[in-house]
């Protein structure tokens, strides 16, 4: 497809750290572009390359958040579509409640091992890359002024999670009594991805109008192909299913903005487990964003297994189990 006038797309850049107690996840961004991305998004015949470049800043404080939130909104106001390269989740205080503020009926799909969803009362640990989307659902005082004026921003009905399998009691919990659509990603390799993201999708928005955002944490990705992240997690997402969910997600066109987080290149030991993490990452974001500007002209097959489908599960154990792969 060759555009008579080209889309614009926003990168912005949130090197935040802040959310947890590994530094290293700041370092991100700057490694993702340097290693392919930076060369993709400029010559890119599709679309014209704006960015919000935040640097990474000498320490991190809570003004972090704002930045990114102002340049996340910034980018959606002025642009088609939004990258946002962090950086550890906690960014998503700032991007998500950005980009609900300029599309107001934005569905969120939630790529992570993690829920994120507990307060400062319920967390294990108090980080606040486990709390977004607690936060923007409201469900506690945040510590950023700048938000509390507009939380909650999210409902649950906006919200669906996508290859979960390791989460707190509060977090299940949370997610069974708010009936929050979500696949487990056992259920992503038991009855195929392109299925799990479909009936998302079907449950968050059945007249497919919505616009979405595509929340990506990498510690989705099974831990044999993801060393470099604070958190990995074994029975993930498989490389080649992430990139059949990035299929699904874009027939119908309503992807306005998505987010890359928790790419920690300090916490590879190895200089192979280093490349074949940052292989996986970049190649997600090029074809996602290939499906989104090219009119889907990939392909890859987008059927399903021969399986009975399940409806949507609310069932607690899903949650932690994974199939040995």
């Amino acid at each position: 497809m060759h555009y008579l006038n080209k889309p614009n797309l926003g990168l912005v850049t949130c090197p935040i750290s802040y959310g947890q107690k590994k530094p290293g996840v700041s370092k991100g961004p700057d490694y993702l572009l340097k290693q392919g991305l930076k060369d993709y998004l400029s010559d890119n015949e599709h679309f014209e390359l704006q960015s919000y470049i935040q640097p990474i800043p000498e320490s991190q404080t809570l003004n972090v958040y704002e930045t990114a939130f102002r340049n996340t909104l910034k980018s959606a106001q002025e642009n088609d579509f939004t990258l946002i390269l962090g950086g550890d989740h906690s960014q998503s205080f700032a991007t998500v409640a950005a980009l609900k503020k300029r599309y107001p009926d934005l569905i969120v799909l939630w790529v992570d091992a993690h829920a994120d969803a507990n307060t400062p009362q319920s967390s294990p640990t108090n980080n606040l890359h486990g709390m977004p989307l607690a936060g923007l659902l409201g469900h506690f005082k945040t510590p950023f002024q700048w938000l509390d004026r507009a939380t909650p921003c999210l409902n649950h009905t906006d919200i669906g999670y996508i290859g979960i399998r390791d989460l707190d009691d509060y977090e299940s919990t949370l997610i069974e009594d708010l009936s929050i659509a979500h696949f487990s990603a056992e259920q992503t390799q038991k009855y195929g991805i392109e299925f799990c993201t479909e009936k998302i999708l079907e449950q968050l928005d059945p007249e497919r109008k919505r616009p979405i955002h595509l929340s990506f944490d990498v510690d989705s990705i099974d831990s044999r192909y993801m060393k470099a992240t604070g958190l990995p997690v074994e029975s993930g997402i498989l490389p080649q299913h992430l990139i059949k969910m990035a299929f699904k997600i874009n027939q119908n066109r309503n992807l306005v903005s998505m987010e890359v987080v928790e790419f920690h290149p300090d916490a590879a030991t190895s200089e192979e487990d280093l490349g074949c993490a940052r292989n996986v990452v970049v190649r997600f974001c090029k074809e996602t964003l290939n499906f989104r500007f090219n009119a889907l002209e990939s392909q890859i097959s987008s059927q399903s297994p021969n399986q009975a489908h399940p409806k949507l599960s609310h069932d607690r154990r899903i949650h932690t189990d994974g199939i040995p792969l």
